[in-house]
């Protein structure tokens, strides 16, 4: 999903808006985590880097692995423990948010992107998944979800449901 709505999905869950600039990072830090490989696979195919390049290219195997580590239940252990390490007074933010991004891209990720979060034990991911970015439809499903999350949240907050 677009880092926007990972960071809507991190604030959500954690409901604390003095936390947004952690937030914003932990729930991206799958991608954050992978970017660096993108970037060196998309300039060593020599792949012009435009908007389009989630739609064309053809991301080789050894970076599919490093984005599969990061976004599997195994990547998030390991991240999380090595966090803990360092910032042990935020980790369960940090959990939170990571895991957060992890499920959301379960559900809009397909194809060679989908998210194998057992990955490399298993190839396992949800097969009825499609791209956010080549389907409008995954992408307003997801923001209605958090949309709809959060007006019950106001709505049981103000105990007028």
């Amino acid at each position: 999903m677009d880092n926007t709505a990972h960071f809507l999905w991190g604030l959500t869950l954690i409901r604390r808006l003095d936390l947004a600039f952690p937030i914003a990072l932990f729930s991206n830090m799958p991608d954050i985590l992978s970017a660096p490989f993108f970037f060196y696979y998309v300039i060593k195919d020599k792949f012009p880097l435009k908007k389009q390049v989630l739609f064309e290219w053809k991301p080789p195997k050894e970076y599919l692995e490093f984005y599969r580590f990061f976004h599997s239940i195994l990547g998030f252990i390991i991240i999380t423990s090595v966090f803990n390490v360092f910032f042990p007074k935020y980790t369960l933010v940090f959990a939170i948010c990571y895991a957060s991004h992890i499920i959301v891209d379960m559900f809009s990720h397909g194809g060679f992107w989908a998210t194998r979060i057992f990955y490399p034990f298993s190839d396992f991911h949800l097969s009825f998944t499609k791209n956010h970015w080549q389907h409008s439809g995954t992408r307003r499903l997801i923001y209605l979800a958090l949309i709809i999350i959060n007006v019950q949240m106001i709505l049981i907050k103000h105990k007028l449901f």
